[in-house]
């Protein structure tokens, strides 16, 4: 905007609007700092600060939901389960998270904002009311391969269809070969 007030090819008249108008901008960008600055002054006041680590036991938000069909209903239902045992924090705010028996073993990736630390007797420890499921989809189990030689004499052979010979080679099924331009001389 500078740029543009100083050169001599503006219109004088414009002169004092554009200057009016650099301060407005200006002000609408302190006050725009100065209210993010409060707000995240304010969110600040009700963050609790917690850092996890790795060996760390947390309780896990889990949301039932209700059924009426087993007669459950998820208001009297406890809010966090656990305990569980931190694996790896994959990054600050993702961690893995296992079981207390199987260390070895991953019950799935938690946002810290889902975890609460666990403060209970280090010596004994409830079991969870709704245990954890891995998360995901399971590992696809590889195909046993029998050998020629494996194979037993009641397994009906493997028949496949025949190739079919195509028409005209270049041509799939279903699609139209294209007409060359007709010339007339």
């Amino acid at each position: 905007m500078r740029a543009i007030i100083t050169t001599d090819t503006l219109v004088t008249q414009l002169t004092s609007y554009l200057h009016s108008l650099c301060l407005t901008l200006q002000e609408v960008r302190d006050t725009y700092e100065k209210t993010q600055d409060q707000k995240k002054k304010y969110a600040d006041q009700a963050r609790r600060a917690c850092e996890f680590r790795a060996g760390d036991k947390v309780l896990i938000d889990f949301h039932m939901l209700s059924n009426s069909g087993k007669q459950f209903t998820s208001k009297f239902s406890p809010k966090r389960d656990g305990p569980y045992v931190i694996q790896k924090m994959v990054t600050p705010t993702t961690c893995l998270i296992s079981s207390l028996e199987d260390l070895e073993k991953t019950m799935g990736k938690y946002h810290v904002s889902a975890l609460t630390p666990y403060c209970g007797d280090s010596h004994e420890y409830p079991p969870p009311i709704h245990p954890l499921k891995r998360r995901g989809r399971p590992p696809k189990e590889k195909p046993t391969a029998l050998s020629a030689d494996s194979s037993s004499p009641e397994d009906p052979p493997i028949v496949r269809p025949p190739v079919r010979e195509e028409a005209r080679p270049g041509l799939r099924r279903g699609l139209r070969q294209k007409k060359s331009p007709v010339r007339y001389e």
